[in-house]
């Protein structure tokens, strides 16, 4: 998981910066989401 969050700070490098910002908002929440899936999937 910590290599994903290294290529994707590579990768935002090269983005400019109101689109960066903007996808990592939205990479936090699909991340937050996905965390909280699998919490309930396993406490299920």
């Amino acid at each position: 998981m910590r290599d994903l969050s290294k290529k994707m700070r590579d990768l935002s490098k090269y983005i400019s910066s109101p689109l960066r910002s903007f996808v990592a908002e939205k990479a936090e929440h699909a991340f937050r989401v996905v965390r909280i899936a699998d919490f309930d999937f396993g406490h299920s």
